[in-house]
């Protein structure tokens, strides 16, 4: 019986060091536990102003279409407004079919190089014109200096 009681001893002991080791790890796990459960109340907390806040932002935002709304209807520019827009459609159509744009910017460009070609001509011949008047008007006055030299009167 003496070598029971020796070998209970001995697995008390044994067993003794274990339990305090696993005691202690059971106490740091319920500290741990205890941070863990502060942090996430503290989130908790945090995370129930943010969608208080949230709901005060939809709120609002709902607010603000309805008077962007009634404000529409109630604008005196309104009237305005619906004019310029008028006068954009022609702009937004440019910008709908930029092909169309650019096709009548050509015919443009063209009707103008071809209406300068045509002053250019007019003015080239104003001047040839200009030209002929002139020396009619010296040929004339020659025609007057030999006749007044020859005796003669031009009236």
């Amino acid at each position: 019986m003496n070598t029971t009681d020796d070998y209970r001893l001995y697995l008390n002991e044994r067993f003794e060091g274990i339990t305090k080791l696993m005691n202690a790890q059971f106490i740091n796990v319920h500290e741990r536990l205890e941070e863990i459960k502060v942090q996430t109340t503290k989130s908790n907390q945090r995370i129930s102003k943010i969608e208080a806040r949230e709901t005060e932002i939809k709120d609002l935002e709902i607010e603000v279409r309805d008077l962007v709304v009634s404000h529409k209807d109630s604008c005196p520019a309104m009237s305005k407004i619906e004019d310029i827009k008028e006068e954009l459609s022609e702009y937004r159509l440019f910008k709908k079919y930029p092909k169309v744009g650019l096709v009548l910017l050509a015919v443009a460009v063209i009707l103008i190089v071809i209406s300068g070609y045509q002053i250019v001509e007019k003015i080239s011949a104003g001047r040839q014109a200009m030209e002929q008047t002139r020396e009619m008007l010296e040929s004339n006055a020659k025609l007057i200096e030999e006749l007044r030299s020859q005796g003669g009167s031009v009236d």
